[in-house]
């Protein structure tokens, strides 16, 4: 795609010599659709061979043959992303402090540049708190009134 915008064709009906590469050139891009699906593939198989294979315990309510799995898939610490903590306020204060100190200028403007946020996350979340978002997340009910008005206008043509 980006070879496409760099090296531009030669305008209909002129004399220009056509510069561009052989793959811009000479092969069709529904051609050279299917030559990306087939790298892709390849890569993917080739990628997924040479990985360590998740054990059943991790793999429970992720693929369609586990979606109706009773238990709950098993989570490692890296996969936390509620950050639940066991430590003190006291503790969580001098962490900010430290933290605050040990930035310097360039790390600050790049931040603002970047969009992220300097000050350190106010809250954890405690155990009970992730158990209720994850379950508020993966509940599937809907309301009925909401159902309604979705069945209603999607048949307004």
């Amino acid at each position: 795609m980006v070879l496409e915008f760099v090296y531009t064709a030669p305008n209909c009906g002129s004399f220009e010599e056509d510069t561009r590469p052989a793959i811009l050139k000479e092969v069709h891009f529904l051609h050279f659709a299917i030559i990306l699906s087939g790298i892709s593939i390849i890569s993917t198989v080739i990628i997924s061979l040479f990985t360590v294979r998740r054990s059943p315990e991790k793999l429970r309510r992720v693929t369609w043959w586990t979606r109706n799995d009773p238990l709950d898939p098993e989570e490692t610490e890296s996969e936390d992303d509620y950050g639940v903590q066991d430590v003190n306020e006291e503790t969580q204060k001098l962490e900010r402090v430290a933290s605050v100190k040990k930035r310097n200028i360039g790390r600050l403007v790049y931040n603002w540049l970047c969009g992220i946020d300097n000050k350190p996350k106010q809250r954890t979340l405690t155990l009970e708190d992730k158990i209720l978002i994850k379950k508020k997340m993966t509940d599937i009910g809907e309301n009925p009134r909401a159902k309604f008005h979705l069945y209603l206008t999607s048949t307004y043509k």
